[in-house]
């Protein structure tokens, strides 16, 4: 009689099943946890490309109105969804701000409009409002929401942002 042992080799059914129990409870919870972490990077996105182009459109209507010579639309306590500047510069009199669209658009003198906002936003209820009293050089009241644009729908894709301020003519000396 010989003594000899076999090797084991392989899993047992016990051992195969058990793995595979595992596998089938952490595979999902593993694809839930990158599906989260997909959406909260697409949100996160959309905010801030919401955030640089309504900060940017912005800041371009407030130089603009600085360093205008005078308002000629809206006329002074009227409302108008599109902005009309006088310049001194003959290349960039008048300058106009408008919606067209969902972009927001500027034209500088006699040049073609040009695009202040990209693909990926719209924007709506764009707003201005003179509010120059009687005797000064000029002051608007600007405001205008800004979202993502989304074909999908997807909620994540929902993160609109408002933003509105008041800008005044640089008197000139």
């Amino acid at each position: 009689m010989s003594m000899y042992t076999k090797a084991k080799k392989g899993f047992t059914l016990v051992e195969l099943i058990l793995y595979l129990a595992i596998l089938a409870i952490l595979l999902p919870i593993t694809a839930f946890l990158l599906l989260n972490l997909q959406e909260g990077a697409v949100k996160a996105r959309a905010i801030r490309t919401v955030s640089q182009n309504g900060r940017f459109a912005f800041a371009q209507m407030q130089l603009a109105v600085r360093n205008a010579d005078t308002i000629t639309s809206p006329s002074v306590g009227a409302t108008s969804s599109s902005l009309v500047l006088v310049t001194d510069d003959p290349a960039t009199n008048p300058t106009s701000f408008f919606v067209s669209g969902t972009r927001l658009m500027i034209q500088e003198g006699s040049s073609a409009s040009a695009v202040l906002t990209e693909l990926g936003v719209q924007i709506t209820d764009l707003q201005f409002q003179n509010v120059s009293p009687t005797g000064t050089s000029g002051t608007l009241r600007m405001q205008f929401s800004v979202s993502p644009t989304s074909a999908s729908g997807n909620p994540a894709y929902t993160a609109g942002q408002q933003f509105w301020g008041t800008s005044a003519i640089r008197k000139r000396l």
